[in-house]
């Protein structure tokens, strides 16, 4: 498999206004059960926010240009937690897309956004993580698995996604 290629122009949206348009629905954060008490000061809805903020600006910085991770790396880092990662990045698609959410092909909806926090919360805690290095991963596996199936999210002026499985 050869790697998806891009190409970027100028974005249409600036930084505030990707992060508005996929706006974070505080009333939906992903909260796990069975947090050992040690860690439950550390875990609020604010670490949960930012998390993913952090998400959005890692996918912000691939919608301007930057690379996202080499696929291979990011397949040796996740390990086992890959196919899951598939997975929630298919079931944002079809919320993003109109199933359980709001049809316009973004994650404004807390069923798309509350999967992607669980996922990163699982990955970063099991494999001993920090927040920027989830964030990265995270937002690199979504721009590989979503690029087609989000057009809207991953809009580019001047830009169009082109790709190659052979």
């Amino acid at each position: 498999l050869l790697p998806i290629a891009y190409s970027v122009g100028t974005p249409r949206l600036s930084g505030p206004e990707f992060l508005d348009r996929n706006a974070i629905d505080i009333g939906h954060i992903y909260y796990p059960t069975g947090v050992p008490i040690h860690k439950q000061d550390l875990l609020n809805v604010k670490s949960m926010q930012d998390a993913f903020t952090q998400f959005l600006g890692q996918c912000y910085l691939i919608y301007t240009g930057s690379k996202p991770m080499e696929y291979g790396a990011l397949v040796e880092e996740l390990g086992a937690y890959h196919d899951n990662g598939i997975a929630v990045c298919e079931q944002v698609v079809a919320v993003a897309n109109g199933v359980n959410g709001d049809g316009h092909g973004l994650l404004a909806s807390p069923a798309a956004q509350v999967p992607i926090q669980q996922f990163m919360w699982e990955v970063r805690e099991s494999k001993h993580i920090n927040e920027l290095e989830i964030s990265s991963i995270m937002a690199s596996l979504f721009f590989y698995r979503t690029l087609y199936g989000l057009p809207e999210f991953w809009d580019h002026l001047g830009g169009e996604p082109s790709g190659s499985n052979q």
